[in-house]
């Protein structure tokens, strides 16, 4: 009896997981869709990152910029994974140039670099951070930030 349960079992897995939808894997009911990440592996603007060994601090925020409005031109000094949840997200990195992230996607902010972001189209735009190595610093720093890079 074990030895059918467990047959059946494997046979009930493999056969949902080969029926699954493409880029889609279920699992118990639920479903995980994989995020877009612009840049994959690298910042927005092609720099290479490493997450640090040590201060594995972690730090979301929940962000909405109302239509039409913008932030200050800042810089990050740690890196910090972005998800646009609704609406578009405008970046002007200076001489970098300027990108235009849609919902659904994500991208892993520039470091040390001056930039400015805002609402696109618009609408308001809603976005999720996730700051990296945050413990003891100043995330959203700028007062070093005069003009874009």
């Amino acid at each position: 009896m074990i030895k059918y349960f467990v047959i059946s079992s494997f046979l009930l897995t493999s056969f949902t997981f080969a029926n699954a939808a493409p880029g889609k894997v279920p699992y118990e009911g639920i479903q995980a869709t994989p995020i877009n990440v612009v840049g994959n592996g690298k910042t927005i603007i092609g720099q290479a990152y490493v997450l640090p060994a040590s201060n594995q601090a972690l730090k979301p925020f929940n962000v909405t910029i109302s239509a039409g409005k913008s932030t200050d031109i800042h810089k990050h000094p740690v890196p910090a994974l972005v998800y646009v949840v609704s609406g578009e997200l405008e970046i002007n990195y200076g001489s970098k140039g300027k990108q235009v992230i849609k919902a659904g996607d994500s991208y892993v902010e520039a470091v040390n670099w001056c930039h400015q972001a805002g609402a696109y189209g618009g609408k308001p735009v809603h976005i999720l951070v996730y700051y990296f190595n945050t413990e003891g610093k100043d995330l959203a720093d700028s007062s070093k930030c005069a003009k874009l890079e």
